[in-house]
Order: structure tokens, then sequence, then C-alpha cells
């Protein structure tokens, strides 16, 4: 599949993302496809579900660190997506070191995976990729 034309040229610009690999790249063009039939970033963080939840009745308020409400494949991609780069990208490295000092690891590394999201949303917006069809 990432031989078509289609795919190959925003196969290759997504494996620039510091931690997508062939997998993440693939299952990202597979399942979310053209990022345009999303209005906002937040509907495409959405989708995803790296959204924190909220279920509020009256004077009572609770969060939870992400919604129920997910792609559950992508958001597992992502996430992995989101260790490997911190272990191998340097900016993402001290990012995380920064980060970890007030917060928990696995928020901080939810973070990182809505940075990678937002590298695929980023590359839509200037338009880099080419248009699925």
């Amino acid at each position: 599949m990432m031989r078509e034309q289609r795919y190959n040229t925003n196969y290759y610009l997504l494996r620039t993302i510091p931690g997508i690999g062939p997998l993440t790249a693939s299952s990202i063009l597979v399942e979310i496809g053209d990022v345009k039939r999303f209005e906002t970033f937040y509907h495409l963080n959405s989708f995803v579900g790296l959204l924190p939840m909220e279920h509020s009745s009256g004077a009572t308020e609770n969060k939870s660190i992400l919604t129920v409400r997910k792609h559950r494949q992508l958001r597992s991609d992502l996430v992995e997506s989101a260790w490997t780069a911190k272990r191998t990208d340097p900016a993402m490295t001290l990012y995380f070191q920064q980060q970890v000092k007030r917060k928990d690891a696995k928020i901080v590394i939810i973070k990182i995976a809505v940075n990678c999201l937002t590298g695929y949303d980023m590359f839509y917006s200037t338009n880099s990729l080419m248009n699925m069809v």
C-alpha cells in the first residue's frame, strides 16, 4: 500500500516526525487519511482520544487524564511513538526531563503524543502533504 504514489510521499514525510516509525505512519495514513475532514485540531485530537475527559453536573466537576472515547489503535500507536521520541530525540528527552519534575511521567508522555499528532496536522495545514484521494 505504501508503494502507491498517493501514500508514498506522505509516508516519508510522517517518518520525519520524531518517534513516528513505519507502522505508526502507516496506521495514521490509513485511519486518518485526509486531516482536512476535521474542522480543527481539537476535533482531530478528539478522534484519536488524547483529550482530557470532563464530566460536570451541578456543582461537581470530575476530570480525568484521558477521554474514554478514542480510536484505540491510533492512541496506542501515538503513545508508543511518544516513548520512542523521548528515548531517541534529544529535544524530546530534554522536554521530558523538564516536565517530569512537575508532572507525572505518563501525563508528559501524553503531551509528547499530542506533539506528534500536531506534527501531522502541521504538515497538512502548510500543504506539505499531498492531497489524499
